[in-house]
């Protein structure tokens, strides 16, 4: 991992319980929002990078991201025995609408209730991202 912290690893710890010691050796990092000044201009707020677009149905998950100026869709499987998630497929996009639809036609295959719901997700986390 080129140095990284190890959080949790499957060998020494079975249960896939975080390594909290690592956690706390972590360095602290100190909040924009700690700051003593107060914004109250909209031009004046920094701004905010907003998480990726989750979506989980049982083992499955599904990641979608605007990076890099495209649009990031990825598919991932929760392995149990390894405790980690697999990447099953990595999809890059240029327009925004096909990144959608290829995320809602993963959906469709868990029934048209589950597709509509993830629709209404989805789409607050993008009225959110406006």
């Amino acid at each position: 991992m080129n140095g990284g912290t190890v959080l949790w690893t499957t060998t020494a710890n079975p249960t896939c319980e975080p390594d909290r010691a690592a956690i706390a050796a972590l360095p602290s990092v100190s909040s924009p929002c700690s700051r003593s000044e107060s914004f109250s201009t909209p031009e004046a707020t920094p701004p905010i990078s907003l998480r990726p677009f989750v979506w989980q149905r049982g083992r499955r998950l599904l990641l979608l991201e605007r990076e890099m100026g495209a649009w990031v869709l990825a598919e991932l499987e929760f392995e149990p025995a390894a405790c980690r998630y697999a990447e099953l497929r990595r999809a890059f996009y240029r327009w925004e609408r096909e990144a959608v639809g290829a995320l809602l036609s993963r959906t469709i295959a868990y029934g048209d209730q589950v597709a509509a719901e993830s629709a209404e997700l989805l789409d607050a986390w993008m009225r959110r991202r406006r």
